[in-house]
This record gives C-alpha cells, structure tokens and sequence, in this order.
C-alpha cells in the first residue's frame, strides 16, 4: 500500500469515485461523513493526507481543518466544488492544497501524488541573515523565533531562501512545491506568499522582501 488517504466528505457518490479512482493506484483509503466520525478514525489510525470537503453535516470544513492542524501533523487539500475566490484563499491559509472535484482525474491523482512526494525530500539546512530554516524540524526561525506555517508555506520558503537573490521561475515553485511544472498556478503561489509575509510580520514586526517578477516568478532579496 502506497500511502493511507482520508476522505472526509459527506455525499456518498464523492466518496465511491475517489475511493474507487484511489485505489486502483495502490492507495489505501479511510471516509467520514462527519467531523466527529473523522477524528474518531484519526484517534485509531496512521493517515498519511487528508481530503477534507468544505460543506460537513456537524462542522465546517475550515474549522475541522484548524482542529486536525491543532492535533495532528497531518497533510490537508481540501477537495469540494467551491470554487469561489474567497474559498480558495481561505482554504490556502490552512492547508496544503485545494482541489476541485471537478478537475479531471489526472489532475487529482498528480496532486495527490505531489502532496505525498512531500515526506521524502531531501534533509537540509539553510541559515539567512535573520532567518534559520531547519528541513530534519521543518522548522523557520526569524529573529529567533519559530513561524508557524503550513506544510506548503514551508516547502515555498524553503525553496525561495535556498537561492536568495535568484529568480525562481513559476514552473520551478511548481514542480518543488505542487508537482506539476505544466500547470502555474500563479494566483496559489501569491496567496502563499502572502501568508509567508504577514506571518513573518506579525510574529517578529519584521518585513521579508519576496519579490514578484511579472510573468517569471519570485525572488527572496537578502542582503549580499
């Protein structure tokens, strides 16, 4: 078995097609209907990503993903049929990925395939001025403090800050960060981006310059 999946979603057509669709490919796959009934399976279970919709019977799917993150270290794409802006942007603050079930399956099983890859990068670490990124911890201390980002916020600012000063092209960010360099997502990227920032700030007053080029990609400015 490659990786264990929960799916938590409530409407029961959804759970077949991504249980059938997921384990023809080697994956184990765990459902719930419920917020409740989820963090029962996760209590008794080894799970390796989640797929959580946004529409539950009993919680919301942006507060049951604040509860697994308070709880468990555990990957999150949300996967529902909102595709409204605000939704993605919401979603994109608290979990790794947001996949609309309607996108075509080669998409999704390339999405889950890229969120899995994501335990077996290479361990390293990378010292800035102000700035300590630990890739054993995953952790990154600005002034000496941890910043607590997301999984995907991690892997974006780690990879900007192994090349300070050097564009990182769009489809770089997305073959590093998402796995599928055919697609830039460049709006994804700059909600991450953003969240890096304001975090940054917030827990150390102190402004990161990550730079957008215009059609190209991202630059993390440091000092030389």
């Amino acid at each position: 078995m490659l990786a264990t999946i929960l799916l938590i979603d409530f409407n029961l057509s959804d759970i077949q097609y991504v249980q059938q669709t997921l384990t023809k490919q080697g994956y184990g796959i765990l459902w719930a209907r419920s917020g409740v009934e989820a963090f029962r399976i996760l209590e008794q279970n080894k799970v390796d990503l989640i797929l959580l919709d946004i529409c539950l019977p009993d919680i919301k799917g942006l507060e049951c993903a604040e509860l697994i993150r308070n709880k468990f270290q555990i990957l999150i794409a949300f996967y529902t049929y909102y595709d409204g802006d605000e939704a993605v942007i919401n979603g994109l603050g608290i979990a790794e990925d947001y996949i609309l079930k309607s996108c075509p399956q080669e998409e999704f099983l390339a999405r889950i395939r890229m969120l899995l890859r994501r335990c077996k990068r290479p361990l390293c670490q990378i010292i800035l001025p102000h700035m300590k990124i630990d890739c054993i911890k995953r952790t990154v201390m600005v002034d000496g403090i941890i910043i607590e980002l997301t999984p995907t916020e991690f892997n974006l600012i780690s990879l900007l800050a192994s090349s300070p000063n050097i564009l990182i092209p769009f489809d770089d960010i997305n073959q590093n960060v998402w796995g599928y360099p055919e697609q830039s997502n460049s709006q994804t990227i700059m909600v991450h981006i953003s969240n890096i920032r304001k975090k940054v700030f917030n827990a150390t007053g102190r402004l990161i310059e990550i730079n957008s080029i215009a059609g190209k990609g991202y630059i993390l400015v440091y000092p030389t």
